[in-house]
């Protein structure tokens, strides 16, 4: 009788002709629940992902945002190819009100029986009165949108000094809250864009204006752009702002035409744009060369947005930035925020090629865009500016935390199933950049610079202007890699890296007549972890072996099968040290024998040429992390340490800080932390003495150390704990009153996109880290209304805040929130590495802290009686 009742429903519905609306029809007297069965018993398909027998050609797309209202009208036209006779199309909607639909073949108007909207799946739902046939069709649609909703899709930004702008945030399914579209990467289309704004505002978008059209009336103006090469829905960008700009002009060096680069930022902040624009002219003319592919459009515009989501997205020739990721006060501004402005702008440059010329077919395959990004501006950033060793730096910049990220259960394969938006925005993570980028490292390091170059650009020509899977970027670097190893597959070995979480431990033994046998295993925090063997590779990898001895280094290759029980390596009888994995470009860690170890620190001590900078990060980044696994006895990782008064390079330094960092979370409401201060101290007091401070010849590295002198001469961080705490108090006053917090939740004082930072600022203090995470479990549901589960933002608050979390009760305070909160969106996966963390912190006490306490208080006491 149900069943009848809703197919009488349904029928009743298309008889009147009632447009959808809320949540599935546009009826104000049906609930959208009762829809959704009417639609089941229809038979209508619901999935997520649209029909790839229906493709976008052209977008025709006007919008008229207004400024004071915060609303926006919109009219679009989408001509599409139909490849298979059919009654009805879908395509995306989200947080837009459809006022009208037609659909029109040549001057022939088809009927539309019906349209709604699928909130479930964001999706438009067109049904037609009978089955149309394959051929070309124009989908044209009125449509008005709020303005104020997020600062994604498209959207209002207030300014400090009053006034506003618009602009948009596509990536990675948003584009879809600005105009009805096909908002899949493979759809990809031209786009023909018309913006209107006021008189006296500037419109931009990813081509170059090419009209213009007053309106007395109403005091506004409207733009027309070029149209546009095909590209992504989540590319296509659109900003209205009455900002300033400063242009250069990008030498092509006769690899397609001379073009100009903009930056935009506000009035008042013109003078904060010359460093992006010197570090993007500069870049750009790198990456021409580098990929020997023209840049593809007339002109390329950045600009600083007071309200950004992210730090930076690539729309396809105007890049859009927070301003924090883009302005740089050259007076005030800091070495590290210089170069993470410049490791910005160089990556979303990347993508320009990378991503938005070529792009991946479906999100599960986003490492393709985002890891090379993320490789690409450290070899950009190398090449223009080599004193900042940013090769060097790849380690501690990127390599070393995802090492960290991967060895739990709770990671996931680079190359992994998606299919909703909340599992889209969370594979945005440290895997597919971090991890991405380095296995991209690796394969260069095994196949050659020029080879991986020249790879890359075959790629690129082979391809442009389409979207392309994994195998595809591996078939252009397959013919370079066969004149180096005829007889292995590029393919095989990748898979093993990409298609399956975490990586190997590799384990040195000593044999007879100075042979060395290597054995390979899966490398995990927690050694007593279980797992399934659900991997086709079972957990084993095809491991490219490079090393150095006493007398000389190795970079020909030594494979290791992921079917080998085994390889050896054979030294002479001269060769006495070995050291493997050369700079750190393998993706894997090593550990030797003990007496090997031993060896290793003394060699430190003495400051061996065999070992490189990357070396000597590398080996400090191993040493602790299997301590802290329970392989390698925490008294060697913490002995290593003893030969940093040698050192006299930042990298190195880099990674010892985050291993005491390390230490002090683990160790900071102990009394092992004041020797753990006294221990680090007397390690830096030599360098501190011996520095000149001499203000000469400034590049970003030395800079930091001019500024480090300030800091500590103010702050005297060397001094006693009370000092300390009056130090890391300036930063941020009074974090532990919840009068702080609530006024950081006003936008009057804290604007939105910061306000997840201003929590995980203030946990990481810890007089203000129970007070943050009582607030966030308060204050939850307000959380997720202003943010929504959709934020990866969101998500990964709770790792953020729990990272030092190291007792039984404070696992179960997460436990409990978790079950009474168990809809976590793109927070899920975010959600299981915070409980597998704090788990293994709670591990580490039991099993580490007597023993590095007994270290630390030994030393401290050999110290004194110096």
């Amino acid at each position: 009788m149900l069943k009848k009742t809703f197919v009488f429903a349904f029928k009743k519905i298309y008889r009147q002709n009632i447009s959808c609306k809320q949540g599935f029809l546009y009826s104000r007297s049906i609930s959208s629940s009762f829809c959704e069965k009417i639609m089941e018993t229809s038979k209508i398909k619901l999935s997520e992902r649209l029909s790839p027998l229906i493709h976008p050609v052209n977008y025709k797309l006007k919008l008229n945002p207004d400024l004071e209202s915060g609303k926006f009208l919109g009219e679009v036209s989408i001509n599409v190819i139909v490849d298979g006779e059919r009654d009805n199309f879908s395509l995306h909607t989200k947080f837009l009100h459809i006022k009208d639909v037609k659909v029109t073949s040549g001057h022939n108007e088809i009927t539309v029986q019906k349209y709604f909207e699928i909130k479930s799946l964001e999706q438009l739902y067109i049904q037609f009165d009978k089955n149309i046939h394959v051929g070309s069709y124009d989908i044209n649609i009125e449509f008005s949108g709020d303005l104020t909703r997020n600062i994604v899709g498209f959207y209002l930004s207030r300014l400090k000094a009053g006034g506003s702008m618009v602009a948009s945030k596509f990536q990675p399914t948003y584009a879809r809250q600005a105009f009805p579209c096909f908002d899949e990467p493979d759809f990809k289309a031209t786009y023909d864009i018309t913006l209107v704004k006021p008189i006296d505002y500037v419109a931009l978008s990813n081509m170059n204006e090419i009209s213009k059209t007053v309106d007395k009336s109403t005091k506004t103006e409207t733009v027309t752009f070029a149209t546009s090469v095909p590209m992504s829905t989540y590319l296509a960008c659109f900003v209205v702002c009455n900002f300033d700009y400063k242009e250069t002009l990008i030498n092509a060096s006769g690899i397609g035409k001379d073009f100009t680069l903009r930056s935009f930022a506000q009035k008042q902040q013109t003078h904060k744009i010359d460093f992006a624009q010197d570090i993007g002219k500069r870049a750009t003319e790198f990456y021409i060369k580098y990929y020997e592919v023209p840049y593809p459009l007339p002109k390329l515009d950045m600009i600083a947005i007071p309200d950004y989501v992210s730090g930076a997205t690539e729309h396809w020739g105007l890049i859009t930035y927070r301003e924090t990721s883009f302005l740089v006060n050259e007076a005030t501004t800091s070495s590290q925020n210089k170069i993470s402005v410049a490791n910005t702008i160089a990556h979303e440059l990347a993508h320009m090629w990378f991503g938005n010329l070529v792009t991946m077919k479906w999100w599960d395959e986003v490492w393709l865009n985002e890891g090379f990004a993320s490789y690409m501006q450290v070899k950009s950033l190398n090449a223009i500016e080599p004193s900042w060793t940013m090769l060097d730096q790849f380690l501690t910049k990127t390599l070393h935390s995802v090492l960290v990220t991967d060895a739990k259960l709770s990671s996931h394969p680079i190359v992994q199933t998606v299919e909703t938006p909340d599992q889209i925005t969370a594979i945005f993570d440290s895997i597919s950049y971090n991890k991405g980028a380095s296995i991209l490292r690796m394969l260069e390091g095994f196949i050659g610079e020029e080879n991986f170059r020249r790879g890359v650009s075959d790629y690129l020509k082979k391809y442009k202007y389409g979207n392309t899977v994994t195998q595809e970027l591996l078939s252009s670097l397959e013919p370079y890699f066969k004149t180096l190893y005829p007889h292995l597959s590029l393919k095989y070995i990748m898979d093993t890296w990409t298609r399956q979480m975490g990586y190997p431990l590799i384990t040195v033994r000593p044999g007879a007549n100075n042979i060395y046998i290597l054995t390979q295993s899966r490398f995990l925090l927690d050694p007593a972890a279980t797992y399934d063997d659900d991997s086709e590779f079972h957990y084993r990898w095809y491991v490219p072996i490079t090393y150095s001895t006493s007398t000389e280094k190795r970079d020909d290759i030594l494979w290791f099968a992921d079917t080998s029980d085994s390889v050896e390596i054979s030294l002479s009888d001269d060769e006495k040290l070995l050291k493997i994995n050369n700079n750190q470009v393998g993706y894997y860690r090593v550990n030797y024998p003990l007496d090997m170890w031993s060896q290793i620190i003394e060699q430190l001590k003495v400051k061996s040429n065999m070992l490189t900078i990357s070396d000597r990060a590398h080996l400090l980044d191993d040493a602790f992390a299997l301590a802290d696994a329970g392989i390698l006895p925490y008294n060697i990782a913490l002995s290593l340490t003893q030969y940093l008064p040698v050192e006299k390079d930042y990298v190195p330094w880099e990674t010892a800080s985050g291993k005491f960092s390390h230490l002090s979370n683990k160790l900071i409401n102990t009394p092992a932390y004041e020797n753990l201060k006294k221990y680090v101290q007397h390690l830096i007091a030599g360098l501190y003495t011996e520095q000149s401070w001499e203000k000469t010849n400034l590049d970003v590295i030395q800079g930091c150390w001019a500024k480090s002198k300030a800091l500590i001469k103010g702050d005297s961080w060397l001094g006693s704990a009370a000092e300390s705490d009056i130090a890391s108090s300036r930063g941020l006053p009074d974090v532990t009153s919840a009068e702080y917090l609530n006024l950081a939740w006003d936008e009057k004082n804290i604007r939105s996109q910061d306000y997840l930072n201003v929590l995980q600022l203030i946990s990481a203090n810890p007089s203000g880290n129970g007070l943050v995470w009582d607030e966030v479990r308060n204050r939850w549901n307000t959380l997720v209304d202003r943010f929504t589960l959709n934020s990866r933002y969101l998500g990964n608050l709770i790792p953020a805040i729990t990272s030092r979390f190291n007792t039984e009760k404070q696992l179960q305070e997460m436990i409990s929130f978790f079950e009474k909160n168990s809809e976590a969106g793109a927070g899920a996966s975010a959600r299981q590495r915070a409980l597998e963390n704090v788990r293994n912190n709670i591990k580490w006490t039991s099993s580490h802290q007597s023993t590095v306490t007994s270290w630390l208080e030994n030393y401290v006491k050999a110290i004194i009686s110096i």
